[in-house]
C-alpha cells in the first residue's frame, strides 16, 4: 500500500470506528494511522443515512441506548471522511460491480465502484463483502484483519 493515497472506507468500517464493538480498537488505530500518514479517506454521501441506519438496529436491539447512538453518530464528522456525491456514472458502476457480485442491491457495490474510480483501497468491516469481492477480481477490498499500514 502507498504511503499515502485514497482510501474509501465502507459503513461497517465507519460503524467499527464509532461504536464499541468487536475489534472497534483495530478500526480506530488504523484509521488513526491513514490520518496521520495523511490519506485521503472517501465514501459516498450516502454513507450517513447507512451508518444512522446501523445505529438506530443496535438502538431497537437494545445493545446501544438513544444516548449513546446520538453520541456515536455526532462523532461520524470526528471521521475525517470526504463524502462524494453520487452521480450516473457511479451508480452504473455499481449497478455492474452488484451484478459481479451477485447482490440484490448496490449500496456495497457503490463503495466499490467509487475505490475503482479514485484508484483507491477499499476498506470494510464486511468479511463476506471482501472475500466476495476478492473472487470477481477487486483484489484492493481489504477486511479489517487483512489491512496493514
Amino acid at each position: 500500500m502507498p504511503a499515502s493515497g485514497p482510501l474509501v472506507l465502507d459503513a461497517s468500517f465507519a460503524v467499527r470506528s464509532l461504536v464499541a464493538l468487536e475489534s472497534s480498537e483495530r478500526a480506530l488505530d488504523l484509521l488513526g494511522r491513514a490520518q496521520q500518514g495523511h490519506f485521503q479517506l472517501l465514501a459516498p454521501n450516502f454513507l450517513f443515512i447507512e451508518v444512522a441506519s446501523a445505529i438506530r438496529r443496535m438502538i431497537f436491539e437494545k445493545l446501544l441506548s438513544n444516548e449513546e447512538g446520538d453520541v456515536a453518530l455526532s462523532n461520524l464528522t470526528l471521521l475525517g471522511l470526504e463524502t462524494v456525491p453520487l452521480d450516473v456514472p457511479l451508480a452504473r458502476r455499481a449497478l455492474s460491480w452488484a451484478g459481479k457480485l451477485g447482490q440484490v442491491r448496490a449500496y456495497d457495490a457503490c463503495y466499490l465502484a467509487l475505490a475503482e474510480r479514485e484508484g483507491a483501497t477499499l476498506w470494510t468491516a464486511d468479511r463476506r463483502l471482501a472475500a466476495r469481492s476478492k473472487q470477481v477480481g477487486a483484489s484492493w477490498v481489504l477486511s479489517l484483519e487483512e489491512i496493514e499500514l
